[in-house]
Formats: structure tokens, sequence, C-alpha cells
């Protein structure tokens, strides 16, 4: 057969099809206006499965809910007492504060009157409600005496709030008159696990049909293709309550002092990838904040005035792993002049906020972040050669995403020898920071992996789903085996990520009760204006503890706090990386150390989880 032949065919088989669906709608719906009573089909939608943080806490559910009913007209031919036992249901309601008695003994009359089949006792009736309003006079007797009731679909309720709410995600509901040939409703999950997990969640809806007749009463009819729904499962997800609502108090408290845009925390488990906490606060819609875009997976929100999120000197212990696998050590130097270098070929200058520190060691470098060292050091080892310097970046798994169990991750962007766009400052910038695009989990996913002994490994949000009662682990692919560096490269690394803590711009963590090894970063956001005064920051600080057998990595960013108040990574983000730590120490089995002595009073009364 032909290609044109058989695309002919298609074409007459779809409109054939369409005729058919058109043709069954017509034949189980007869409008109102042809007929006193009509078939439809009901939809008997499946309960959506809940989802559970790791200590089995719920975080997001559907709850059941009924509309309770009676049928006036049936149940007074079927129940000698009628009149008697709707007076004394009358005052059961009254009591209850449903309805007063007057007015529903006035509604009970109405519709014997008018022959009406339907009269709403209680909409949007809870389970406790439902048995409660069973247990009343006339409803006690079952359908057989008048007693209707409806499961009626409810909104997704998620009893925390806003914690988690993001990484949750929505669920919305389509109207009628856009799914199933208007007889009933469909859900969309938006975003977050929701949508990442809906193929579990979700169940499967059947369906029945159903007579209608007069006064919004409808008979149920027996079919041989009626078809039971099919509930969904219930997820497990690795988010811990206690740390997640730790890390978004902390979070906030410190949004409202700087009166920042935007912030976002994530705590991970080092060895398994489990998030533990990811908290998204914002005022993108408001002026409150709120759980308002996933900037810890997605980065900057897609809209004008954000440009691409550009990580600033937390980037720089990538580039300084590049100097270290090619030969380099931290106890090299380098001269950084009067904290100004000018880049050769261009106009453009680097400038460190420490000046005058003239020639320093690489440690020294890195823990004051001076950015005219790493780029000398970048430029004077891979000018020449800087595919390979991309080549190394690539190596660390800079250049991949995290496969972080959630839909719409974007790819990590880094500037390359071949774009358009490539220029003599590419590679300097780059060394620290700019010019390229990782969000707030790519950069903590490669951090993650300098504190699992150079082993990348898969983030993680959900680990189990529930079936008939049990408890299934999910099985995903991982890059646990996956080694970034070398053995060589790794020892320099925690030694200037720690020396950062004690001696650099982190040195404020360095009286907790615990090592903490991490990177301040600082970013201007808007380095393309000229007006000084109006230059805008994120402040991150990223970072695993304790040094010496990590068990958490988190990263704090904080966007466009008050520079009036402070813009630094080491006064904006730090202290809230600093409180989460803090809380940990009570809460966990983090080991202590020996030389710091612990506040018990003070932590118990402030970080108790």
């Amino acid at each position: 057969m032909s290609r044109f032949l058989k695309i002919k065919l298609a074409i007459v088989i779809f409109f054939i099809f369409i005729f058919g669906l058109f043709i069954l709608y017509k034949l189980v719906y007869i409008s109102k206006s042809e007929s006193n009573s009509y078939v439809t089909p009901k939809i008997l939608y499946a309960s959506r499965g809940d989802i559970y943080s790791c200590n089995f806490q719920l975080m997001s559910t559907s709850p059941i809910m009924y509309n309770i009913g009676l049928d006036p007209v049936y149940a007074k031919t079927k129940n000698k007492n009628f009149n008697k036992e709707i007076v004394q249901l009358s005052v059961q309601l009254e009591n209850l504060d449903y309805q007063s008695k007057d007015s529903f003994l006035k509604k009970i009359n109405k519709c014997i009157d008018n022959n009406k089949r339907y009269l709403s006792i209680k909409r949007h009736s809870s389970i406790s409600e439902r048995m409660q309003l069973k247990n009343l006079s006339i409803l006690n007797k079952g359908r057989q005496s008048g007693y209707v009731e409806e499961v009626i679909k409810t909104k997704r309720f998620k009893p925390n709030n806003n914690l988690a709410s993001k990484v949750l995600g929505r669920v919305d509901i389509y109207d009628k008159d856009k799914a199933y040939l208007h007889f009933g409703e469909k859900l969309k999950p938006r975003g977050g696990i929701e949508q990442a997990y809906d193929y579990l969640l979700r169940g499967k809806n059947g369906y029945l049909l159903q007579k209608k007749l007069k006064n919004n009463v409808s008979k149920t009819l027996p079919s041989f293709y009626t078809i039971l729904p099919k509930d969904g499962k219930d997820i497990i997800t690795t988010i811990d309550l206690g740390i997640q609502e730790l890390a978004h108090n902390s979070l906030l408290t410190n949004l409202k002092k700087f009166e920042a845009r935007f912030g976002t925390v994530i705590v991970m488990e080092v060895k398994t990838g489990e998030i533990k906490a990811i908290v998204n606060l914002g005022t993108l819609y408001s002026n409150a904040y709120e759980e308002d875009w996933n900037y810890a997976v997605l980065g900057n929100p897609l809209y004008d005035g954000f440009n691409k999120m550009e990580p600033g000197s937390t980037f720089k212990i990538a580039s300084y792993m590049s100097y270290f696998e090619d030969g380099g050590t931290s106890n090299d130097t380098i001269n950084t002049f009067n904290g100004i270098y000018k880049v050769p070929n261009t106009k453009n200058k680097i400038i460190d906020s420490e000046k005058n520190l003239g020639v320093i060691s690489i440690r020294d470098a890195f823990a004051t972040s001076s950015n005219v060292a790493v780029a000398r050091i970048i430029l004077k080892k891979y000018y020449h050669d800087p595919e390979k310097f991309i080549d190394r970046i690539s190596n660390f798994g800079l250049l991949d995403k995290t496969g972080v169990d959630l839909n719409n991750e974007f790819n990590p962007y880094i500037v390359s020898p071949n774009d358009k766009n490539w220029s003599e400052i590419s590679l300097p910038w780059m060394s620290y920071g700019y010019g390229i695009n990782l969000s707030p989990l790519q950069i903590l996913v490669f951090y993650n992996s300098l504190a699992n002994n150079g082993f990348k490994v898969t983030p993680k949000l959900v680990t189990h789903y529930i079936n008939d009662g049990d408890t299934i682990k999910l099985k995903r692919k991982g890059l646990n085996n996956l080694k970034i560096c070398s053995d060589n490269t790794l020892q320099e690394v925690n030694k200037i990520l720690k020396y950062t803590v004690t001696h650099g711009t982190a040195k404020s963590l360095n009286n907790l009760s615990v090592n903490i090894s991490g990177k301040t970063g600082t970013t201007v956001t808007n380095y393309h204006l000229k007006n000084e005064k109006n230059k805008t920051y994120q402040s991150s600080f990223v970072g695993y503890f304790p040094s010496e057998k990590p068990k958490y990595s988190c990263i704090v960013l904080i966007d466009k706090p008050n520079p009036e108040i402070g813009y630094y990574g080491s006064d904006v983000a730090i202290p809230v990386f600093k409180e989460i730590v803090q809380g940990l120490i009570y809460n966990d089995t983090i080991s202590i150390r020996k030389d710091k002595k612990i506040d018990l009073n003070h932590i118990k009364e402030n970080y108790i989880l």
C-alpha cells in the first residue's frame, strides 16, 4: 500500500471513531427536554494515595467527605411513624447546630408537597460527622427508609500547611465540561512529588450507569460493564518533618531580617542522597513569604528580571580541584597584588573584597575567597587549553543533571570555547562562578560527593510505596559508583574546605560543637549595571558535617538581601546553616568535638524538633 493510501485510510478510520463516540454519547445521554428520565455514566473516582514523611507523618492527602441527604417522599411512604420521627430528627439536627428545627420541618413539608425527592441535610461531612448523622432518627434506618449518601471529591489537603509545599506539588481539578464527556472531573497534578509519582498516586477510576429521575434522584443500573475503581498507592518520602520545620523557620527568620526576595535550603544525607529537608520561600506573588517556586531544583524563576543562577564563589572549589588534578597543591602560592587584576587582552578588572593580600598560598586564597587568585591560577594553567579545564569540570559531574526524582530539572550550563559568546574574560570569570548556570541542588550534590569520599550519589525524595499493606522499596538507577576525582585531590579539597571554616570567611561556624567544612558565596546578580549603588546579590553557604565523618550536607541560598543590612554569605546565609546544625546536634547522633562543650539548655530551648 502506498504512503498516500495509508494516510487516507488513517484519516477515514479517525473520523469513523469520532462519529462512533458521538453516537454513543447521544445514545447514553438523552436530554431532559426529551424524557423525564435519562441514563448517564457515573464516574467512580479512585482515592488518590497519601504522601508520608520518612517517619510516616501525613504530608498530603485527599480526605473522604460526604453529602448526606434524605428522600422525604420515599421516607414517608416507608415509615409509619414518619411524622413523629421527623420531629425527633429536626431536634437532633438543631442540637448539633446543623439546621434549626423549624427551618428543617418547613423544608420537609415543602418537599413532600412538591414531590421533591431530595433534601440536603449536611454537605461536605467528614467521616466522623457521617457516623454521627447515621445514628440519628430516620437516618439510622438506612437507604430503605430514604437515607441518601454521596461520596464527594475533595481538594488535596496538606496538614502541615506551608511546610515542603512546593516540593510536594499540587493537584488541580478539571471542570466537568472538559473531562469524561461532561460526566466527571479529572485530576491534573502540577509539579513536585504529586506530578513525578502520579503513576503510583492516582489509581484508576471506574464507572457505572445510573438512571436520573426527577428531583435530582439517581438510581444505579446493574450492568455487566460496571468497572470498580482501584485506589492509588501511598508513598513514603525522605522528608523528615522535624528537620523540615527547623530549616523552614531558620530560613524564614533570616529572610525577614535581611528583607530578602527569596531563599532556599536543602539538607541531604551524605551516604544515601536522601533529602531530609527542602525549603523554598519567596515573595513572587505576595508580600508574605510562601512556598511559591522550587528555587532549590529550578533555580531562579523563569520570569522577567531574573537571570541564570550563577553560584559565584561556591564554584571556586571546582576550579581548584581541576588545578589539583593536574599536579597543583594547596601549599602553592599565587600573587594577588593589591587585590585588583586586569585580565590580559581585555579592559575587565577582577577585584577582591579583601585588598593587599599579596603573595598567598592556595589554601589562604580559597579561605579568603580571593577572585584574583583563582582567576590567575586557572589562566596560567589553562589559557592555551581551556577545553582541558571544561573536561575536568565535566568529570566532576557539574555538566550533568542530578537525577533527582522530580520533573523539569534543567541541564547545567557552562560556557565552552566553542560557544559564540566565548571571550578572553570567559575562563577567568568561570573560575569564580560567573557565566554559568547551576541550581542549588546541583551545587549541593557536587559538594556531597566531596563529603562522600568522592562518590556521587543521586538525590532522592521518595523511597517506598505501600501496596495492600506491604511497604515496597522503589528501584531506581543511581550514580553511587561514580568517583569524581582522585584521592589526592580529595585530600587537598577537604583540607581547604575545613580551613575556610577555621580561618576564613566561614569562621563564625568554628565555635560549634562539630567540625564543619564548606564555602561561602556572594554573587553579584546584576553586574552588567554600572551604578555600584544598585548592585543586588545572592548570598550562600554550602558545606557538610561533621568534617571527620560527614552525615549531612546542606546548602543555604538567599536572594537579594538588603545591602544596607548585609549581603555577604558569611553574614546572611551562615546564620541559617548554623541554626540547622545546632538543631541537628541535639536531636541526632552526630559526634561532638572533644575540644568544645555544648550548651544543651540553650539548644533544647531553641532547637528541639
